[in-house]
């Protein structure tokens, strides 16, 4: 993911109760605490500007909206921090998929659904392994066996990295 779009985009914000949208043309990205009990909403610098809201801090220049995270929902953060996304508690994984924004079985004009690769990797599902598996093959049967393992076991998306971290 590039340009501030990051995994904690969609699968940290939905357990504060936001999205993406929630912050239209002012969102840049979300970045997150080492330990995970906050979200901080990166902001473009124009909104909000006048108005002094309890969540708002101005952190070296730019503007910040932060987001405590209830304990509910701490030790998903951690998982999330952790890239082990398939381990999210299923109360998690359902506010994901109804409020991240994400495309989860929505019906396309040819008739087929279409699932977001981010809503499949929260449970490794089949699907997603297969298409990554289709594209990163390379003909030799031993090392497919091996990428085919991986993939089975393996997270299948990207960790939050260091420059995530507030």
């Amino acid at each position: 993911m590039v340009n501030g779009d990051t995994v904690l985009n969609y699968y940290a914000l939905p357990l504060v109760g936001v999205n993406r949208k929630y912050f239209g043309k002012h969102f840049v990205t979300t970045k997150i605490s080492k330990n995970g009990d906050v979200l901080f909403i990166l902001v473009s610098d124009d909104v909000y500007e006048d108005i002094d809201f309890p969540n708002k801090i101005i952190h070296e220049g730019n503007t910040y909206l932060f987001y405590k995270v209830s304990l509910e929902f701490l030790d998903d953060m951690l998982k999330i921090i952790e890239g082990k996304y398939s381990l999210i508690s299923g109360d998690a994984k359902r506010l994901i998929r109804q409020n991240s924004g994400l495309m989860d079985r929505v019906k396309k004009d040819d008739g087929h659904r279409y699932t977001s690769k981010l809503i499949y990797a929260l449970n490794r599902e089949r699907a997603l392994i297969d298409y990554m598996f289709a594209a990163l093959k390379s003909g030799n049967d031993i090392v497919d066996e091996v990428l085919y393992e991986i993939l089975q076991e393996g997270e299948l998306t990207e960790r939050v990295s260091e420059d995530d971290f507030f």
